[in-house]
């Protein structure tokens, strides 16, 4: 069977991590409806990123420290001018860029949240829809393992007639040791000495099928 983590039953992280461009199928490989979805989160994803960088800009301690001194620069300045001594300016519009930013913020926050569970149901939808390609992916590629196959057992053939010429004897047959191919084995104690080598086209057509199945 085709190797997976955890044999295909982990699932790390929440559900919603799953829709990450990370951890996720390629969106082509997707059906349109989802895609659409995924690229509504994706937009928002980073919408609220941009937000959430702008209003911990905003929370910065120094814009505090800014402000005040603006507005302690502008009263010093009407001061020696003689003119009446203005309002603050600074300190409240750092307070409404602040409350803006919050705002602008909860409602990303709000929106993703909202597409997020739209993609998960359109997920769960096109999921118990979908028709198993394996079948179809069987029939186009192990023809093309055979061929393979019949490749190299072909390719094998004229070096084992090279071998003739150099004195050795006419051995035909494509055959490896599993071990030469995986060296992860010989770390088990497995070698050329222990095992024995399998017929290479039962080795190429056998990934093809195994790589596809996934256990139930």
């Amino acid at each position: 069977m085709r190797y997976t983590p955890g044999r295909g039953r982990q699932v790390t992280g929440t559900a919603a991590s799953q829709l990450d461009p990370l951890t996720r199928p390629p969106l082509e490989l997707l059906p349109d409806t989802l895609v659409e979805l995924l690229v509504e989160c994706d937009t928002l994803r980073d919408r609220c990123s941009t937000a959430e960088a702008r209003r911990n800009e905003l929370f910065d301690d120094v814009r505090d420290t800014e402000a005040q001194q603006a507005d302690d620069a502008a009263a010093a300045l009407a001061a020696r001018a003689g003119k009446p001594i203005p309002k603050p300016k600074a300190v409240p519009a750092l307070a409404e860029a602040r409350a803006s930013a919050e705002r602008a913020l909860t409602a990303q926050r709000t929106a993703l949240a909202e597409a997020t569970q739209e993609c998960l149901k359109e997920q769960w939808r096109v999921r118990h829809d979908a028709m198993d390609p394996r079948p179809d992916l069987l029939a186009e590629l192990i023809p093309a393992a055979e061929r393979l196959a019949a490749d190299l057992e072909h390719a094998v053939a004229e070096v084992a007639a090279l071998d003739w010429l150099n004195g050795c004897g006419y051995f035909t047959a494509a055959q490896v040791w599993p071990v030469a191919i995986d060296t992860d084995l010989r770390r088990q104690g497995l070698s050329v000495d222990n095992t024995n080598p399998f017929p290479a086209r039962d080795l190429i057509i056998g990934a093809v099928t195994q790589a596809l199945t996934t256990e139930e």
